[in-house]
């Protein structure tokens, strides 16, 4: 599958001067991620078709979790989920960095966004670190977050 067109030129314009984004979707799923380390703990998001833009501090194994963005809002499910998949990496022994990062989701909001918006952060993290795959592969590492962040 290729990535839609306006992802890069999103991510782009969202975050100008960025470094070059690794570009990822979680096993062939609809929701593509542009992703770029930015040398901190903190998650940069933004998902133009909710018209969102979120950033949150990633939580670390054995700290509480961090269920609000930097103001101390809730994190809405699909930026809660992916806080639980850099856990879930961090719980592997990786150094999760934090990201710039546009979503996109082919077709718009469907059932299942949550889910593939983990599957594709679990895969541009996995890009990014050169990690190999734990046991069960990215599918694998998804059905081991268990409750943690629900």
């Amino acid at each position: 599958m290729k990535p839609p067109p306006t992802l890069i030129t999103s991510f782009q314009r969202i975050f100008p001067g960025a470094a070059p984004p690794f570009i990822a979707n979680g096993a062939g799923g609809p929701v593509w991620v542009a992703a770029a380390p930015n040398g901190s703990a903190v998650m940069t998001l933004a998902m133009p078709a909710l018209d969102a833009h979120i950033a949150f501090r990633l939580s670390a194994p054995g700290q509480p979790a961090n269920r609000a963005d930097v103001l101390g809002m809730p994190l809405p499910p699909w930026a809660l989920y992916i806080g639980a998949v850099g856990w879930g990496w961090a719980a592997h022994g990786h150094a999760v960095p934090g990201l710039d990062a546009v979503i996109h989701p082919e077709g718009g909001i469907r059932e299942g966004l949550v889910w593939q918006t983990g599957l594709a952060f679990a895969a541009v993290w996995q890009d990014i670190g050169g990690w190999p795959l734990p046991e069960g592969g990215l599918l694998g590492l998804m059905t081991r977050l268990g409750g943690f962040f629900h």
